[in-house]
């Protein structure tokens, strides 16, 4: 299964009313499981070695600095990271970026690529707004489920 394969899997699965799936094949599981109204994907080896993780269904963005003190809540949509790899704001060192705070984004929309395992996966807006910020730092290594983009929803 390949990832443009486990991709559809999940939107499948996305739009049904089953809570969670299991599959496994040629030594590999695939587990779809939906929580709290937020689903939650993971694909790895059956062996149980290191799996991806996606949830693109992140909320609100809320931040917290270091001081332990709240910052006020984010009013829009945050564009979190569906996998772990390296965040690029364009297609290449010469090409401008995707987006930039102060644009305006529809679905659809490429954001930013993200590298992971050699391949790069382009991240597409989910809805409809303006960029407030850009939370990650062009080559830097990102997480998954960090902050990537801020929306005002319009």
């Amino acid at each position: 299964m390949d990832y443009g394969e486990i991709r559809e899997l999940i939107k499948e699965f996305n739009d049904s009313k089953l809570s969670r799936l299991e599959i496994e094949f040629d030594g590999a599981k695939v587990k779809l499981e939906k929580a709290s109204e937020e689903p939650v994907y993971m694909y790895g080896p059956a062996a149980g070695a290191a799996h991806a993780v996606a949830n693109p269904e992140a909320g609100a963005f809320q931040a917290v600095s270091r001081g332990s003190a709240a910052a006020p809540a984010f009013e829009g949509h945050c564009v979190t990271a569906p996998i772990v790899g390296t965040f690029y704001q364009s297609s290449s060192p010469e090409k401008p970026p995707f987006v930039r705070p102060g644009d305006s984004v529809k679905p659809g929309d490429v954001l930013c690529i993200i590298e992971a395992m050699k391949i790069m996966n382009e991240i597409v807006c989910d809805r409809a707004g303006k960029i407030a910020e850009v939370c990650a730092k062009d080559g830097a290594m990102v997480e998954f489920g960090q902050a990537l983009f801020k929306i005002k929803e319009v």
